[in-house]
């Protein structure tokens, strides 16, 4: 799934996500709510390098949602419930966490070679003004380029 303004990377991230849970993800910054969002750090951090120039780099990501649904002014709101978002935030982090046992990731334009990815608990940011609960799930994921 070529989107704009995304890599092979998060591209192919998506992909294996969606592919192994059905969970519609979208590459945007909380535009909307009661869905998933695939959101991108600006840069990766350098882990370290190579006198061949291959760089060994760390990509920041998350997948986050805000969930209209449990504001008591909002009229039967569309989509999952907050409880739901955050259930399928837990089903995602499984799949990552298999993925760096199985290393299965893999570049469509030879880009990147995946090394490892760390995988942090969902966790409530809490409710804002407006009762919306915004819900986020971190991962890191250590790759390496050749330049």
């Amino acid at each position: 799934m070529e989107l704009n303004g995304t890599s092979d990377l998060q591209d192919r991230l998506m992909d294996y996500i969606q592919e192994r849970t059905d969970l519609p993800i979208y590459a945007d910054q909380l535009s909307q709510d009661n869905v998933l969002c695939f959101v991108s750090d600006p840069s990766p951090a350098l882990d370290w390098a190579e006198m061949d120039r291959t760089q060994h780099l760390v990509y920041n990501y998350s997948i986050q949602a805000r969930s209209a649904q449990d504001q008591p002014e909002t009229i039967a709101s569309e989509g999952p419930s907050a409880e739901q978002l955050f259930k399928d935030m837990f089903t995602i982090r499984e799949v990552l966490l298999q993925l760096d046992n199985t290393k299965l990731l893999f570049s469509e334009n030879y880009s990147f070679t995946f090394e490892s990815i760390e995988v942090q608990v969902p966790h409530d940011s809490g409710q804002d003004m407006t009762g919306a609960r915004t819900l986020t799930l971190s991962f890191s994921v250590h790759v390496t380029e050749r330049h």
